[in-house]
């Protein structure tokens, strides 16, 4: 299994990171970090990764430059598509671009990714209303049309596992945008622009508070609120994963949770399923499967 996945990560680089080897070649944002991951841990690739954080900030500057457009970025790039976007993809940028870091100390990339990251974490601030049902969260977030209007969840359809999708102020979005705001206050922090990073900080904390105490409900992260305020009946694994994942969910619930995430068995598709795996170690727990979730998975496979 490891050399599968190990391998298809290889073929996903072709001079640019690309959906499938074989038939669509577009790089899209979302499988493109996944595949730079993926390579920067297996095979110390640096020079793909940083090309294409390059692309997409030339995406922002092409396509998404001022009004609620501002802090988007296209969805695939360079492609033939024009003007498109999967909103909660652009959420993705900073965090991405920290972990590039990390790995090579470049300080140049970074400072010129910074405007574009900083215009994403605005582009998430704009959609926090101040008063009404969902005040203090990231609602009905500005992009995307059809099944990716206002936040894709996770792709391909059946890896949502039921997420509502009607929710106007959706868990998953929020712990994305405050992932954006964290990276970015990290990032801010390390290229000197240090009342950046203060103001992005507080609107994190800010941000993080209102997961905790609007998200949980009879103890059970839910999939997020809707425009009344009423919080949806449904509760996946991905509302619980993903802000276990990112040290937003309380200490003295942490365990809980992770139990719950562990016991639930694999909900969530491969988009995020990165997600999973950091919030199941993050309170020391691997992740296994009994027999019947193994024949499952043959049958799934087949079909």
């Amino acid at each position: 299994m490891f050399k599968l996945l190990r391998d298809s990560a290889l073929y996903g680089v072709q001079e640019q990171f690309v959906d499938k080897p074989t038939r669509e070649k577009g790089q899209f944002l979302a499988e493109a970090v996944s595949i730079s991951y993926a390579t920067m841990s297996l095979f110390w690739e640096h020079a793909d990764t940083a090309q294409a954080l390059r692309e997409v900030g030339w995406s922002a500057v092409r396509y998404w430059t001022c009004g609620e457009d501002k802090g988007r970025c296209n969805a695939v790039y360079p492609n033939g598509d024009g003007k498109r976007d999967i909103p909660d993809f652009s959420f993705m940028i900073p965090e991405w671009a920290e972990e590039y870091h990390l790995r090579t100390g470049d300080l140049a990339l970074l400072r010129e990714l910074l405007p574009h990251l900083c215009s994403t974490a605005d582009y998430a601030l704009r959609y926090i209303p101040a008063e009404g049902p969902t005040a203090g969260l990231v609602t009905t977030l500005g992009g995307g049309s059809g099944p990716y209007l206002h936040g894709i969840v996770d792709w391909p359809e059946p890896g949502r596992f039921g997420y509502d999708m009607e929710c106007a102020a959706k868990t998953t979005v929020n712990v994305q945008a405050y992932s954006a705001l964290m990276a970015t206050v990290r990032l801010c922090g390390l290229a000197g622009e240090e009342e950046a990073a203060i103001r992005y900080a507080s609107s994190a904390r800010w941000l993080a508070d209102a997961i905790r105490a609007r998200l949980r409900v009879d103890g059970v992260m839910v999939d997020g609120l809707h425009a009344d305020g009423t919080p949806s009946a449904h509760a996946s694994q991905h509302a619980t994963s993903f802000p276990l994942s990112l040290g937003i969910t309380a200490p003295d619930l942490a365990s809980v949770d992770a139990r719950r995430v562990a016991a639930m068995g694999m909900q969530q598709g491969p988009l995020t399923v990165h997600g999973l795996v950091r919030a199941l170690l993050s309170q020391g727990r691997r992740h296994r499967r009994g027999p019947p979730a193994r024949r499952q998975l043959r049958r799934d496979f087949r079909a």
